[in-house]
């Protein structure tokens, strides 16, 4: 599943039909493997933001989205 997600969002492959139909039968042509890339990510990005993890954090990944949302509501 992780070479076909790279080679989709690279623009080497594209859909050829419903995507919410090809996705769901994902089992029955895609491998779920743990794959290096995969596991660079989960160990070297993932588990120390976890790990890490702030309330500050957390305001500065969402303040702009809220702030956003405020603005609709009152404009």
């Amino acid at each position: 599943m992780q070479a076909f997600h790279d080679a989709y969002f690279d623009g080497k492959i594209d859909f050829n039909g419903d995507v919410l139909d090809i996705l769901e039968q994902r089992h029955d042509w895609a491998k779920m493997n743990f794959t290096p890339e995969l596991f660079k990510y989960v160990f070297g990005t993932l588990i120390p933001e976890v790990i890490n993890h702030s309330a500050d954090q957390d305001l500065e990944q969402v303040r702009g989205h809220y702030d956003r949302a405020s603005l609709k509501l009152s404009g």
